[in-house]
This record gives C-alpha cells, sequence and structure tokens, in this order.
C-alpha cells in the first residue's frame, strides 16, 4: 500500500511539473548549421536554484537504484521460484508414472488372484461332484469299505485308499490355499505401494501450490517496484527537463540583458547623431518584442488549456465507460436463474469478470477527476489559436521590415560610420569557401538549422584546428562556451558594431581583453550546434545581425 501511494504522489507531481511547463516561458530557439542567435525576451520567471534541483535530482537516482536493485533481487526470487516449481512438478510426474506403474502390477496381480480363486473353486466343485457321483453310482464309499470288506486286511487296505484319495484332495486344496494367500499378500503390499505413493505425490502438489503463491506474490512485487522505479525515472526527467529550461532561460535573460545594453548604448550614439531622433528600427523593435512575448504567452495558455480539456474528457470517457459496464451488471442480474439452460459457472464466471472490470474503471475514473479537481474554465481554444495566427502573421511582417531597413542601414554605417574602415576576413586560406550566406536558405536534412541564415559560415580544406584572425581592434566583450554557439568570442568594436567568431575548438583571448586588428583570438572547430568544422561569423549592429558583406573587405 505504502508503494501504490508513493506511485500516486509521483504522478501528481509529474502533472505538477508538466503544468509548471505550460507556464513558463523557456529555451532559445532551434539554432542553425551556424548559431542563428535569435534570443526570447527576458522571463518573468520567479529564479530557480539550479543547484537544489541537482541535489533532488540526485537523491531521486540513488533512490531508483535502490529500487531496481530490490527490483532485480526479487527478480532473482522469482526465478528461483520457478527453477523451484519446475522441479517439483517434475517429481509429480515421475511419482505419478510411478503409481501408474503400481497400478499396473496391481491389476495383473488382481487377475492371477481372480484366476487362483476360480481354480480353487472349480477344485471344490470337482471334489463335490465326485462324492456325489460316488453316492449316487453306488461306487464304493466310506460305508461300503467298512462292511463290504470280506476280510480285516482287506478293511484296512480300502481306508487306506480312502484315506489317501482324501489327503491328495486336501494337499491340492491347501496348496491352491497357499498360493492364494501370497497373491493376497503382495496385492496388499502394492496397494499399500500405491497409497503410499498417492499421499507423495499430494504432499508435492501442495507444496507445488505453496511455491506458485508464493511465485505469485513476488512477481507482484516486483510489478510494483518496477513500477516504482519508472515513477522515479519519470520524476527524475521532469526535474532534468526543469534545469535545462531553467539554465535556457537564465542564458535567454543574459543574452536579452546584453541585446538591450548594446541597443540603448547605440540609441545614445544614435542621438548625439541625429539630435535625439527616434528611428524607426527602434520602434519595430518593439513591436517585435511585444508580439513576441504576445505569442508565448498564448502558446503557453493554449498548451494549458488544451492539457486541461484533455483531463476532462478523460473523465467523460471513464464515466461513460463505467456506466456501460453498469449497464451490463444489471442485465447479468435481472437475469431468471431458473431458466431451462442456465450455466450457473458460466453465469458467476461473466458477472465476477465486470464486477472486477467496473472496480477498476471506477478507480480509474476516482484518479481522473482527482487530476481535473482543481481545472477551472477552459477558453476557447480555436479563438486563442486563431489569435496566435494572426499575431504570427504581424511578427513575420514586423521581421520583414526591420530586415529591409538594418540591410539599408548597414551599408550606410558601413561607409559612414564604422571608423572609415573596413573588416577583415577571419580566415586565411587561398581555399576559402563561404558554405551559407547572410538570408534565406534550404535547410531541408538539417533539423538543427533555420530558413533564414543570420550569419556566414567559412570554410577551407584542412581548416579544424587552424587560427581565427580578429577583423578588427576592439574590447573582448564575452569569450567561453554558449550552448548553439560552443565556443566562441565576441568583440566590440564601437560604433554599435560588434563581431562574433562561434565553433571554436579553443578560444585565445578572455573577456574585458583589448585585441589588434589581424591577433589570433581562437582556433576553428565544431563546438555547440555545427555539423562540422568551421567558422560562424557574425557581424551586429546597435544590437541587431546584418549582413558581414557590408563589412568586409
Amino acid at each position: 500500500m505504502k508503494k501504490k501511494e508513493l506511485l500516486k504522489r509521483i504522478t501528481a507531481f509529474i502533472l505538477a511539473v508538466l503544468m509548471v511547463f505550460v507556464t513558463i516561458g523557456t529555451g532559445i530557439p532551434v539554432t542553425s548549421y551556424a548559431a542563428n542567435g535569435d534570443e526570447d525576451e527576458d522571463s518573468e520567471d520567479e529564479p530557480k536554484d539550479i543547484d537544489a534541483m541537482k541535489a533532488e535530482l540526485a537523491e531521486i537516482e540513488e533512490q531508483r537504484k535502490a529500487a531496481k536493485a530490490e527490483a532485480d533481487a526479487v527478480v532473482s526470487k522469482v526465478n528461483e521460484k520457478e527453477k523451484e516449481l519446475a522441479q517439483l512438478n517434475d517429481q509429480v510426474n515421475l511419482t505419478q508414472d510411478e503409481i501408474d506403474k503400481k497400478q499396473d502390477e496391481i491389476d495383473k496381480q488382481t487377475d492371477k488372484i481372480n484366476k487362483q480363486q476360480k481354480e480353487i473353486e472349480a477344485r471344490y466343485e470337482g471334489l463335490g461332484n465326485r462324492l456325489r457321483n460316488m453316492y449316487k453310482n453306488g461306487s464304493i464309499g466310506f460305508f461300503d469299505v467298512l462292511f463290504g470288506s470280506s476280510s480285516f486286511s482287506e478293511l484296512l487296505s480300502n481306508i487306506e485308499m480312502v484315506k489317501m484319495v482324501y489327503e491328495s484332495d486336501k494337499n491340492t486344496l491347501e496348496e491352491l490355499h497357499d498360493v492364494y494367500n501370497e497373491l493376497k499378500d503382495a496385492l496388499d503390499a502394492l496397494d499399500a505401494k500405491k497409497e503410499e505413493l498417492t499421499k507423495a505425490k499430494e504432499q508435492l502438489q501442495d507444496e507445488s501450490e505453496k511455491v506458485e503463491v508464493a511465485k505469485e506474490a513476488l512477481e507482484e512485487e516486483a510489478q510494483e517496484l518496477l513500477s516504482h522505479v519508472g515513477g522515479l525515472d519519470a520524476m527524475a526527467e521532469a526535474i532534468s527537463a526543469e534545469i535545462l529550461a531553467e539554465q535556457e532561460r537564465i542564458e535567454a535573460e543574459l543574452e536579452a540583458k546584453r541585446k538591450e545594453e548594446e541597443r540603448r548604448a547605440a540609441e545614445a550614439r544614435a542621438a548625439e547623431q541625429s539630435g535625439g531622433e527616434s528611428s524607426k528600427l527602434t520602434e519595430l523593435e518593439e513591436k517585435i518584442s511585444s508580439l513576441e512575448s504576445r505569442i508565448k504567452e498564448l502558446e503557453a495558455q493554449i498548451e494549458g488549456a488544451e492539457a486541461n480539456k484533455a483531463k476532462k474528457d478523460r473523465v467523460n470517457e471513464l464515466q461513460a465507460e463505467l456506466d456501460a459496464i453498469q449497464a451490463e451488471i444489471d442485465e447479468l442480474e435481472a437475469v431468471d436463474k431458473n431458466a431451462e439452460g442456465f450455466d450457473e459457472d458460466e453465469y458467476n464466471a461473466r458477472y465476477n469478470e465486470k464486477i472486477e472490470e467496473r472496480d477498476s474503471t471506477k478507480a480509474s475514473l476516482e484518479e481522473a477527476i482527482d487530476a481535473a479537481s482543481e481545472i477551472g474554465e477552459i477558453g476557447d481554444i480555436d479563438a486563442m489559436k486563431s489569435e496566435l495566427e494572426d499575431l504570427k502573421s504581424q511578427l513575420e511582417e514586423a521581421k520583414k521590415e526591420k530586415e529591409e531597413l538594418t540591410s539599408t542601414d548597414s551599408s550606410y554605417v558601413s561607409s559612414e560610420l564604422y571608423g572609415g574602415g573596413s573588416l577583415a576576413w577571419p580566415l586565411k586560406s587561398s581555399g576559402l569557401v563561404v558554405l551559407w550566406e547572410y538570408g534565406p536558405r534550404d535547410n531541408s536534412g538539417m533539423p538543427r538549422a533555420t530558413s533564414y541564415h543570420r550569419g556566414m559560415d567559412l570554410w577551407f580544406s584542412g581548416c579544424a584546428g587552424q587560427p581565427i584572425y580578429a577583423s578588427a581592434s576592439g574590447i573582448v566583450s564575452s569569450s567561453g562556451y554558449r550552448y548553439s554557439y560552443g565556443n566562441c568570442v565576441f568583440i566590440s568594436h564601437g560604433y554599435g558594431v560588434t563581431t562574433a567568431y562561434a565553433h571554436m575548438v579553443s578560444v585565445a583571448v578572455g573577456k574585458d581583453e583589448y585585441v589588434q586588428k589581424g591577433q589570433v583570438i581562437g582556433y576553428v572547430g565544431d563546438t555547440g550546434d555545427a555539423y562540422g568544422a568551421h567558422l560562424h561569423f557574425e557581424v551586429w549592429y546597435n544590437g541587431e545581425k546584418v549582413n558581414p558583406r557590408n563589412f568586409l573587405e
């Protein structure tokens, strides 16, 4: 009972975690062949203690190991009981074979006794017939011998002759009786042996039944333990997912803050240059941010509403099943048990089967009702989906308008704002190839790639481990591992321009370090979301990714 209660608590915990996932906006979008760098807005979720979750995960893993070991031990006992049961069944079969053999011997011995009995009876009948015939036919009898003898010596001779006949018949009958008694004793011995074997067989069958009961109890215990292990697995998986989501949320929040700082700095510089006029780009950024926030909120609401609807649908489904089963039970109870042809055994089996099915369905219904008890009013899912599609359409249009604007602005920045200079190519090789340009691309066959590539992928034969050079002088704003980027370096060059170098096998500079144009800052690799060794190169202007072609020499 304790294990069943624990399984219920585990199930409740998993449902709670799923509800949390419905309401949390998590993660960074799946990145492309080279990192796409499109980050979510700052999350308003309360920060979670990742160390505490990891400690809880470790504790669950220990519980899982212990439960798995216990389950394995019980399964081993089940296997032992199965072997013991097989041995007992073999012994029962062997004993039955011996009983069958003894029965054959008993049958043969009984036949012999019957034959001997018939022979004795035949001898008795023959003796009686002989005496009767002697009397009827006037043959020499006992009194004839006494009174018909002519002399005393003839009398003695006749008496001796009668005595010899009598002794012969007597001896024959005694021999037959002796054989009969021997056969009877042998039969009694066989009966005793058969009874002994029958008792031994019954004892073996009793022991076999006990072993079978013990085996079934162990199998039930093993099933409960394995279910417990499965519950712990689900709990561990849920906590792992929550840890990952929290890590991604923190990363997204940090990235969003960095982008916001760069955007504000760019706005400040732009305000100085343009006399403080607000730009169309800022308006688009605010619109995109608002749309993305609303889309995320609406997606969470839809997911939660669909999950709640599924729970309520499950309650209705189980209730319908329970009503149907009860109707069958009512029909069975209304059956005329005195009707001709009524089979009581078949009826009882069917009735008990339906009772068990009803109780099982009722238990499932109660669990489903508990799961759906705290669900409030479910909103109009179709209306929410319609609104979501409309918002996504607006977001796509805003991003397209922003892309056109930043593409135009970047050309202006390249010639007017960026100190009159241009960026150097970060890889040096006569065989340098641009695998993917900035812009739309065919991402079929690459599940992690996006259809719009916000950077340039550079490669040459044997580039793995080769040096990467700073495209311009500046200050390292970020250095280290960053999820989809892998090992990467970000360099701020002023005038709102930042370059990014992703998927390095290792970095060669640290944060806040000043680097010169052409200085080695790392080495080509395939860390992060990459399908092979290459350099993913990005140019950021005022916190947004723009086409690097407009800046390169």
